[in-house]
């Protein structure tokens, strides 16, 4: 069997992301990224304490700016 031709050019739109909403951290967040800063809880383990993950990805972020001293501003969360 013969297959169709394929067409000649194909066009893509390159979409930009849509920005990361601002991260607001409830007081009980707060004390989870003072206790990973610390060591008392490993940030690995956040997903199955906490269970959620997004929650979880929020976190280790803060965690990761504060550690750091850089900001994670524009990097998507998935």
């Amino acid at each position: 069997p013969e297959l169709p031709p394929l067409p000649s050019k194909i066009s893509v739109k390159k979409v930009d992301p849509a920005p990361a909403p601002a991260v607001i951290l409830s007081s009980d967040d707060e004390e989870i990224v003072q206790a990973v800063l610390s060591g008392s809880i490993p940030s690995y383990s956040l997903e199955s304490k906490l269970g959620d993950c997004k929650r979880a990805a929020a976190i280790r972020n803060q965690v990761v700016e504060r550690a750091t001293g850089r900001s994670l501003e524009g990097l998507p969360m998935e």
